[in-house]
């Protein structure tokens, strides 16, 4: 147990014997970054904003290390399926 709230974990890689916590770990973000992600987030209305960092967190911690650049890339594609466009027929 890592203070009492989970688990650790073995590598799933055979020679790696590095114990990996099965749960998320914090991490930091640049000034850019959050700023990007804000912008991003002032585009949804409130009750899709959690849904929209869950997706930006997720997809952060699969990349590991990431840039300015990868962060954009992220909060763009999070966005996807909670913006929608007003259209003349509306």
């Amino acid at each position: 147990m890592v203070n009492g709230t989970g688990s650790l974990q073995l590598s799933e890689y055979p020679g790696d014997m590095v114990m990996k916590p099965n749960f998320p770990l914090p991490f930091s973000l640049t000034d850019q970054q959050m700023q990007t992600i804000m912008a991003g987030a002032r585009t949804l209305p409130v009750e899709k904003r959690s849904q929209y960092l869950q997706r930006i967190a997720a997809m952060l911690e699969i990349r590991g290390r990431f840039s300015d650049g990868d962060v954009t890339e992220v909060a763009a594609l999070a966005l996807v399926g909670l913006v929608h466009q007003k259209t003349d027929a509306a």
